[in-house]
């Protein structure tokens, strides 16, 4: 409850800070006290920040000068894709700490974010990264949800991670033994093998995989319900696949316009690229379909009470939001 309280305190700033000429660039959410900082404070703002504070930023630019280090478990949530940060991001979190909330939600990101110190729980949500997604120390029950990557290396660091509905660019897929990756209502352009043979350990269902360099093969994988563009994606060692469909197009190049990572839901439905099961494929599909536009919170619930005794309003909200 008191975190959907901060998600609602965030968007109201952002949605107020759209219309007034002066505003509040970041606000620190910090036992349940705001203390506020402008737009080229970011990096004294998680500096200062402390595990389970809220940093809640405004549209804007937001320039980092060196790379930006989040060595405490906190939330760092935006307006959306017009909270713009330019920079590198470093979480580097001491002790292999367990992380109970989102740590980025919202922001678009023309930079890399790098994980370098052994973290669980690590979850993004709606976020645009530019450069690099990159796993440098054990990471374990990872979430990324309705993000856009455009480069990012799967290897054994990443223990185990959902990706839902995602858009990835440039899939890089280094050994990964004892992995467990699932990949659902994703979409893949691109994706390469540093080592033929290994393993690759991952599970895709209802994705679609556009452009395999060199028809690379799926090692140790499975594949449900997926649209391909590569048949010698299916021969991999131990990988099995069920109900996939092959589609012999331009398999590449980004300006094909075969390039089925880039159709709508309806432009998918209208080609016939429905899963065997009626589903539809790739990020338009499944139960959260692809966007980067924050959700507005809603009310799910209100109670109000009067406190004669004390002449007391007392107001009693839950709020969820998606």
């Amino acid at each position: 409850m008191q975190k959907l309280f901060v998600l609602l305190i965030c968007q109201v700033l952002a949605t107020v800070g759209a219309f007034a000429v002066t505003r509040t660039a970041i606000l620190r959410i910090h036992n349940g006290a705001g203390i506020t900082y402008d737009t080229e404070q970011l990096a004294t703002a998680v500096a200062e920040a402390e595990a389970g504070d809220t940093l809640c930023l405004n549209e804007g630019t937001y320039n980092l000068s060196d790379t930006l280090a989040i060595t405490q478990p906190i939330t760092m949530m935006g307006a959306g894709q017009s909270t713009h940060i330019i920079g590198v991001i470093n979480v580097s979190i001491d002790g292999e700490t367990t992380l109970t909330s989102r740590m980025l939600d919202a922001v678009r990101i023309t930079g890399s974010v790098l994980v370098t110190k052994s973290v669980k729980g690590f979850s993004m949500r709606k976020i645009r990264i530019s450069e690099n997604l990159s796993w440098q120390a054990a990471v374990s029950d990872v979430l990324v949800d309705r993000c856009n990557i455009n480069n990012y290396t799967m290897n054994s660091n990443l223990r185990s991670a959902n990706f839902v509905n995602c858009r990835i660019a440039n899939l890089t897929a280094n050994p990964n033994e004892n992995c467990e990756i699932t990949y659902l209502n994703c979409s893949f352009y691109q994706v390469y093998y540093n080592d033929f043979y290994a393993q690759q350990v991952a599970t895709y269902l209802n994705c679609i995989i556009h452009g395999a360099y060199d028809n690379a093969p799926f090692n140790y994988s499975t594949l449900y319900n997926c649209l391909t563009f590569s048949q010698q994606i299916y021969t991999g060692a131990n990988t099995v696949s069920y109900n996939c469909n092959y589609e012999n197009g331009d398999i590449f190049w980004s300006d094909s316009t075969d390039n089925y990572t880039r159709k709508t839901k309806g432009e998918l439905i209208e080609a016939g690229y429905l899963g065997n099961d009626g589903t539809v494929v790739g990020v338009e599909g499944g139960n959260t379909p692809y966007t980067l536009v924050p959700s507005s919170i809603i009310v799910t619930e209100s109670l109000l009470k009067i406190d004669n005794a004390n002449k007391k309003l007392n107001v009693t909200l839950k709020v969820a939001s998606n």
